[in-house]
Formats: C-alpha cells, structure tokens, sequence
C-alpha cells in the first residue's frame, strides 16, 4: 500500500512538472526580455525597436515591447524608461508598437507625475531610476 502512494505521488509531481514546464520556461524567458531590455534603454543609444514617446507638456519615455502575438515569442512584456531615468515593467499585451502607441497617447499626460500616475493603475511596477546624462 505504502508503494502504491509513493507511485501515484511521483505520477503526479511528473504530471504536475510536465504540465506547468511551458510557463515556467516563458517566465524564464520574459524575465531576461525584461532585464536586456532595460539594460538597452539605458545605454541610451538608439535602437530600431525602441519606441519614443513625447509627454504633451514635459518629458518623454522610450520603450521596448514584447508581444506574443506577433512575434511567436509566448510572452508579453514591456520595459519602460522616462527620460528623468526612471524604469517601469509590464507583462501588458499591446499587440505590436502601434498598439504600445495608441495606448500611451490616448490620454493627454503633461509630464512625468502624469504618467508616473497612470503607468502604475495600469500594471506597470517601477522597478528603479536609472543615472541619466
């Protein structure tokens, strides 16, 4: 009887793994997205997948988006930075930049306060301030 538990406890902690191995992979996967990302916005050199933004009043942010419809990647993600240096992660789907565009300009924000406030009631976390030039 004792044999028969330890199978069907082995069985399901197989089953278990093999079922939940896909995510665990794309979490992996988003995880160094995110943290080549930022390491990319914060050199501040220009890169053809960066997305710019100018804040209506002043500022602006640059970002750089993951998004597993249309690349296949199976995750989404995005890293932001402002331009007084401040980083803000999101696994939000904006379903390619014209989307990330559409969403980030619909709402007339003026400056950073602005969009600090709005990145955070929409999922983002601030991950940190990065040392601007």
């Amino acid at each position: 009887m004792k044999s028969r538990t330890i199978v069907i406890f082995v069985l399901t902690i197989t089953i278990v793994t093999v079922a939940c191995w896909p995510f665990l992979r794309m979490l992996g996967r988003s995880e160094r997205f995110l943290s080549d990302a930022t390491e990319i916005l914060a050199d501040g050199e220009p890169h053809p997948d960066i997305v710019e933004i100018d804040l209506t009043g002043n500022g602006s942010f640059r970002a750089l988006i993951e998004h597993s419809c249309c690349s296949g990647a199976g995750f989404d993600a995005v890293a932001l930075q402002t331009s007084d240096g401040k980083v803000y992660h999101s696994r939000n789907n904006y379903c390619s930049e014209e989307g990330f565009y559409a969403e980030m300009t619909r709402t007339d924000l003026e400056s950073l306060a602005d969009l600090d406030k709005f990145l955070l009631a929409n999922g983002y976390t601030k991950i940190g301030q990065t040392e601007r030039e």
